[in-house]
């Protein structure tokens, strides 16, 4: 099954892997690990709607199950 196929229309989920943290001029700052992705207008597309460290809570609130969490290799 092709990417478009699996997840045209619905929301998913990346997983980026460990929290990474980056530094700045006045300090460090941590990269969220997980981003829900939403269906555009055209379904073929999708928009990053929300970052977070929590995957259950982007699971519970976009309503996305486990088979449409994808981690980045």
């Amino acid at each position: 099954m092709e990417w478009e196929e699996m997840f045209a229309g619905k929301f998913f989920i990346s997983d980026l892997g460990t929290v990474q943290k980056i530094a700045l001029a006045d300090g460090q700052m941590s990269l969220m690990q997980y981003a829900a992705w939403a269906p555009v207008a055209d379904e073929a597309k999708h928009q990053i709607v929300e970052i977070s460290c929590s995957l259950e809570h982007l699971m519970q609130k976009y309503n996305v199950p486990p088979e449409r969490v994808c981690t980045v290799a």
